[in-house]
């Protein structure tokens, strides 16, 4: 949501009525309390187009009156309202004049004008102000929206502190948590739950997110949540075949995409756009992951672009604002518009915020190429997604151009497009691991044979180098694409070990994935409960938030597979 409730809002601008109205001590002050009734009338209507443009005809005419303080903290109400977030905040970041008791309501209505044009730190030491105001009504809101620019604020650090930015998201899942406890009869509560499954998603605590979604599913007030909690249900889903598919557990992967697919299959018959999009959008990752590369290809090719689906949201959002004046003064009807409007509006945030998405789309089908074995099809959409990409984006794609030039066999042309990468990113520490991701790119492919000797010649050659360590445990899952989880193993174990000795030093989250990738091989190998044991540990030691919640969910998977009742583990204590 983006406003309070309408109910709220009514208060206080009868509460503004009754102190301006009766004001008639000269001719421009009445013209001003004027003024200041009419606009409160459009206002009390749902007609803030109307009420803004009387507000600032108010400020104009008479910027000194004493209705002025007022009709500037209106006129900011009136342009949140439509949307407008840039001028809500020039008229309301002034507090000076505001009555007192409307200040938790512009301190509200400015960090969530902040939130919406995508600068969190602004955004949250406004919203603390209205959450600490003691205001019963606007508290709840404040929470809210804490809880969602908390997630904005993780999000952005993912790329550059992972570490920081999980302190962001629980920061956000405790705010969400108050507002469940304390007020679980407030109309943003499901909101709050929403956002939490989100907040857990985005920290990759995709266990945590499935329960939660599934709690507000179960809600008799959640109809209004159906599309955007299956949705996300649906996302969950198959990230967690992703997670599976990485480990080459193929069973478990495909019990995930099964599900997601089925979310996203009913999805895609929204009538949000959006919404009907990303589901086309994850329903070809789906058939990516399943192998079916043609298919995702063709699904790829037939989304819409990002211009378009704007244009949409911009539609929808439009349609409801025209509903506020037909509502008049209901106050229900109100809230609930408001609600529907905050919605689309956080849709909209998402697709202006996301503009890579028609280069990740063309990059898919690149990849789709690349599978197909089409290689120079994939070069020529890498080359041409590469005009439009920035940053780790355009440097993957180089990557990729070489790496699909050596899957071709085109040796000489490789080594060029290489010693060209390293003269576009001279200090890159990509560059030496070039090796590396062709051999991983030849396990995507099943030839395990040719990618085991790159492998070798990669720890042969950088035997310090984090390439060494990653290629330890690409050998390993080639060992198991070969069917061979006995040598997948003591290859991890040793590795395991010379990390513990000293002989090769490296990061703690190497040594704990490269335990989680053990205690899976256990258990292909039938040694279930050394595996549940090893995975459970992990779970309470792993310095990496996003790994102990996922070797959570696989002490879960392991204890279902096991016949077993699931136990829950310490890490979940923010889910």
């Amino acid at each position: 949501m983006k406003c309070f409730n309408a109910s709220v809002f009514v208060v206080w601008c009868l509460f503004s009525a009754l102190v301006f109205a009766p004001l008639q001590q000269a001719e421009a002050q009445d013209t001003a309390a004027a003024l200041m009734n009419k606009g409160l009338d459009a206002v009390n209507n749902g007609n803030f187009e109307e009420a803004s443009k009387v507000f600032q005809d108010l400020l104009t005419k008479f910027p000194q009156d004493f209705n002025a303080p007022n009709a500037r903290y209106l006129l900011g109400i009136s342009y949140y309202s439509l949307g407008n977030f840039t001028e809500a905040v020039k008229y309301l970041a002034d507090s000076k004049g505001f009555l007192k008791e409307t200040l938790p309501i512009a301190a509200f209505h400015l960090g969530a004008a902040h939130y919406f044009l995508g600068d969190p730190d602004k955004a949250i030491p406004a919203l603390e102000n209205a959450a600490k105001s003691g205001n019963e009504e606007i508290v709840p809101f404040a929470l809210l929206y804490l809880g969602r620019a908390n997630m904005d604020k993780g999000n952005k650090l993912l790329a550059t502190d992972k570490t920081k930015a999980g302190t962001f998201f629980d920061a956000g899942v405790a705010k969400l948590n108050e507002l469940i406890t304390k007020y679980p009869e407030n109309p943003n509560v499901i909101d709050a739950i929403m956002t939490k499954a989100s907040l857990n998603a985005a920290a990759r605590r995709f266990d945590a997110a499935a329960t939660t979604l599934q709690e507000l599913k179960s809600r008799p007030d959640a109809s209004e949540m159906g599309e955007d909690a299956d949705y996300l249900l649906g996302f969950v889903y198959s990230q967690q075949a992703q997670s599976l598919l990485a480990d080459l557990n193929n069973a478990e992967a495909e019990k995930a995409i099964q599900n997601a697919r089925e979310t996203y299959q009913r999805l895609q018959k929204s009538e949000n756009l959006a919404i009907a999009n990303d589901a086309s959008y994850q329903l070809a990752n789906l058939s990516f992951a399943d192998k079916n590369y043609a298919e995702a290809l063709r699904q790829f090719r037939a989304l819409r672009s990002n211009t378009e689906l704007i244009e949409s949201q911009n539609k929808r959002i439009a349609d409801i604002k025209a509903k506020f004046t037909e509502a008049g003064g209901n106050k229900e009807r109100l809230a609930a518009l408001t609600r529907a409007k905050d919605r689309e509006n956080a849709k909209l945030k998402a697709l202006e915020e996301n503009t890579d998405t028609s280069v990740d789309s063309l990059i898919r089908i690149g990849d789709c190429y690349r599978q197909l074995k089409q290689y120079d099809e994939a070069r020529i959409v890498y080359r041409h997604a590469a005009q439009f990409a920035k940053d780790d984006k355009a440097k993957d794609l180089n990557l990729q151009i070489i790496v699909s030039l050596a899957l071709q066999g085109l040796g000489q042309k490789a080594d060029a497009a290489f010693a060209e990468f390293k003269a576009k990113f001279p200090k890159d520490p990509d560059a030496e691991g070039v090796p590396f991701f062709i051999a991983r790119a030849m396990i995507q492919q099943g030839n395990f044979d040719e990618a085991i000797k790159k492998l070798n010649q990669v720890i042969k050659d950088s035997p310090n180098s984090k390439f060494a360590a990653l290629s330890v445990q690409e050998l390993a899952r080639a060992y198991l694409g070969q069917k061979k989880p006995e040598e997948a193993l003591k290859l991890i174990e040793d590795f395991a070990a010379n990390i513990k000795k000293g002989g090769v030093k490296l990061p703690p989250d190497v040594l704990e994935d490269a335990e989680r990738f053990r205690a899976y091989t256990l258990f292909q190998l039938g040694k279930k409960e050394e595996a549940i044991a090893a995975m459970r540990s992990l779970a309470n030691t792993a310095t990496n938030e996003a790994l102990k919640q996922e070797a959570l969910y696989q002490v879960g998977n392991m204890l279902n597979s096991s016949g077993r009742e699931r136990k829950r583990s310490k890490p979940c204590r923010n889910s």
